[in-house]
């Protein structure tokens, strides 16, 4: 009877070590699924906390078994109650048992399936990085390769027994004290010879809740820095032809085209637009050296291009600064445009031009400047085929300001003006700067006289 006695309380005493262990295994497995939120997790969880009322069940039985035994030692009422129902609990401790078993068998052959879901053989692993056009490289907490994937290789030509074992950081300019995770960065990679710019992201390889080491996903950008590269310099080239103005203009124009569409039937649309240019409005002016013949003359060929690269230069600038276009430098001449109705800053422009030539104050040689202006509207766009296209400006406010330059040559002046652009200078601007009328000039295109005015300056004693 003692032994009997013995073999039930450790049995049931086995079993409340089970319903321990149950219990860490769901606290270990709610921990995994706090990290992985796999609602597989869930179910196994509450799986276990199925087999701990099943273990429960058991332990009921153990009791009530004990209480038959000792039977004869309780109460009356109690003993009845148990030779009652005493015939009752082998089969029904034989039921619980083959549920027990059922319902285990069940549950594991369920996670099994479920585990087989969701965990990678290694052939599948493989094949999984192996399919990948990007870099796949796996490495461990202290970035040492462990697998990589072919793309990874055959960009480098390696081979896996190359770089297995190897610290990734080793490879490229990526220092450690500067891993952020998830978000893709731009590093360096020198392998076996080969340079590459590469853009790389990274994340953690987390096992079942432990975090066992790193993905990096590489991307090669060689190429396309290298197009960023080569259209940063074709664009900074670009502005030597163009004004900073109409380069922000296409390159705005190009911007909004590439968000539209890409195909070819777009592209031509897109090229048709941007051809069919604008009318714009403002003052047209050319700026021109009025005896540059005869300085060459006196002067070696690198001495007057010399000359001629710091006129523009200066001109340039000023124009610039002031507010003003350059659409074209046509010999010693730059065709100049003033569109943000400034007026102040376009006198002010005028006047600098003047005193930097006739004071001597940028340049030593006896350079005189011409400047011929005159208001109106004008095309301003694309002419040309698809060989050949140039960005100018075209119409009658342009020819008129072009006859102006060579008025202003036989008159001798270095700034003149059309009575459009008086009218457009605010009136307490006229009264500080001496405009003067000095004739009328005939125009044949319609066939009417244009009144001129000069922008008197005096040259500094």
């Amino acid at each position: 009877m003692t032994a009997l006695f013995i073999l039930l309380v450790l049995g049931i005493g086995f079993l409340l070590l089970g319903i321990i262990i149950n219990l860490l295994q769901m606290r270990e497995i709610d921990g995994i699924y706090q990290v992985q939120k796999y609602k597989s997790l869930l179910f196994v969880k509450n799986s276990i906390l199925a087999i701990i009322l099943l273990v429960v069940f058991f332990i009921s039985g153990y009791v009530l078994e004990i209480l038959i035994i000792y039977k004869d030692s309780l109460s009356e009422n109690i003993k009845k109650i148990i030779e009652s129902i005493e015939e009752m609990i082998p089969p029904i401790v034989y039921f619980g048992g083959s549920l027990f078993v059922f319902f285990i068998n069940s549950i594991f052959y369920n996670f099994v399936i479920r585990l087989k879901q969701s965990t990678y053989s290694r052939d599948y692993f493989e094949t999984l990085i192996n399919s990948s056009f990007s870099f796949k490289i796996i490495t461990d907490l202290n970035f040492r390769i462990t697998d990589v994937n072919k793309t990874f290789l055959e960009k480098f030509n390696l081979k896996k027994e190359e770089v297995i074992g190897k610290s990734f950081l080793e490879f490229t300019s990526w220092p450690r004290t500067n891993i952020i995770l998830e978000k893709a960065l731009e590093y360096n990679c020198f392998i076996n010879g080969i340079k590459k710019d590469v853009l790389f992201s990274i994340n953690l390889l987390t096992i079942y809740g432990e975090i066992r080491g790193y993905i990096i996903s590489g991307t090669d950008i060689t190429e396309l820095n290298y197009m960023k590269r080569k259209i940063e310099i074709e664009r900074n080239f670009l502005e030597k032809f163009f004004s900073p103005t109409i380069v922000f203009k296409i390159k705005n124009f190009v911007d909004e085209a590439l968000k539209k569409s890409s195909d070819q039937t777009s592209k031509k649309n897109i090229q048709t637009d941007f051809q069919k240019g604008e009318i714009s409005e403002g003052i047209v002016c050319f700026f021109d050296l009025h005896n540059s013949t005869i300085i060459s003359q006196k002067l070696t060929i690198d001495e007057f291009t010399n000359l001629l690269e710091k006129y523009i230069n200066y001109v340039s600038q000023k124009v610039n600064t002031c507010g003003g276009t350059i659409y074209k430098i046509i010999g010693d001449g730059l065709l100049v445009t003033f569109e943000n109705q400034n007026y102040e800053s376009f006198i002010n422009c005028l006047e600098d031009t003047f005193y930097a030539f006739a004071n001597k104050e940028v340049f030593s040689q006896e350079l005189e400047v011409g400047i011929s202006c005159h208001y109106g509207k004008f095309y301003k766009g694309l002419i040309g085929n698809e060989s050949l296209l140039d960005y100018t400006i075209l119409g009658e406010t342009v020819n008129l300001a072009a006859k102006l330059q060579s008025v202003n040559k036989k008159l001798k002046k270095n700034i003149i003006l059309t009575e459009k652009v008086v009218e457009k200078i605010p009136a307490q601007i006229k009264d500080i700067s001496n405009i003067k009328k000095i004739k009328e000039i005939y125009w044949k295109y319609n066939n009417s006289y244009i009144p001129i005015y000069t922008l008197e300056l005096e040259k500094k004693e």
